[in-house]
């Protein structure tokens, strides 16, 4: 078994263990989103929101498989952001996320030390970027105080950008992020939670 396939059981097995200990019948109270990669880079960022544990914050997950068309060898910026896309641009995007205009002030930069200043949808920014591992795959799992479903921090209707860290912040992928949550029937088949 490689080390994608031991975290990706790791990642079902807490979760699993997450909702069998909740106490409710059918998880109707966990709120999910999901943005799912099908273009050059496939791979899905999923999000779970679930009142009763980590007082609602957000479990962000970021799944992307060997072959996934992340390379080996670099590092990937994951940044939420402000518009949908439209016409698969990526430049439709907008903006980070970032209701509390931390980005507008010269010379910014995200300090993950102090997650509460950086910009909302700076993902990497808070939790480091996406870097395959030997076999070209990534698991990264984080808890977000910041990131909500709804409101001026929400990320319904929104996007995910991935950019490769260089100079010129070169776009790779993008994709919508759709709320899941009561879809029940046709969930995405790799919402692994």
């Amino acid at each position: 078994m490689n080390v994608f396939t031991k975290s990706l059981f790791f990642v079902i097995f807490v979760t699993l263990g997450v909702l069998i200990t909740s106490n409710r019948v059918n998880g109707s109270d966990i709120k999910r989103a999901s943005a799912e990669f099908k273009d050059k880079v496939q791979g899905f960022i999923n999000f779970i929101f679930d009142p009763d544990y980590y007082d609602g914050e957000a479990t962000i997950v970021a799944i992307f498989e060997k072959g996934s068309g992340l390379e080996i060898g670099k590092n990937y910026l994951y940044r939420i952001h402000e518009n949908p896309i439209t016409n698969n641009d990526c430049e439709t995007a907008g903006g980070v996320l970032d209701p509390n205009q931390f980005g507008s002030d010269p010379g910014y930069k995200c300090d993950p030390t102090v997650p509460e200043k950086c910009e909302v949808g700076d993902l990497s920014g808070k939790y480091g970027d996406l870097i395959p591992d030997d076999d070209g795959e990534v698991i990264k799992s984080v808890i977000d105080s910041f990131v909500k479903l709804d409101g001026p921090s929400g990320i319904t209707g929104r996007s995910v950008v991935i950019r490769l860290d260089d100079k010129n912040q070169t776009i790779i992928a993008c994709a919508n992020i759709l709320n899941v949550s009561n879809n029940k029937r046709k969930r995405n088949r790799r919402f692994v939670f």
